[in-house]
């Protein structure tokens, strides 16, 4: 599973950072690969099946 982080309050666009997440004792989590700078961000995770089918969770906005 991925989530990708965007800049601003949509999930849409070029993500500025992909991040690969970790399961442990039943709950997941990601590191960003680089401190974030001040601003808006919205996070949305995606799981790919093996067809190719993608899912998608809500989109999260956030606030560094």
């Amino acid at each position: 599973m991925t989530v990708n982080l965007y800049g601003g309050t949509a999930a849409s666009g070029t993500p500025v950072q992909t991040l690969t997440t970790t399961a442990a004792g039943g709950a997941w989590s990601v590191a960003a690969n680089a401190p974030l700078a001040e601003g808006v961000y919205t996070a949305q995770a995606q799981q790919a099946d093996d067809e190719g089918n993608i899912g998608r969770s809500s989109a999260n906005t956030f606030t560094v």
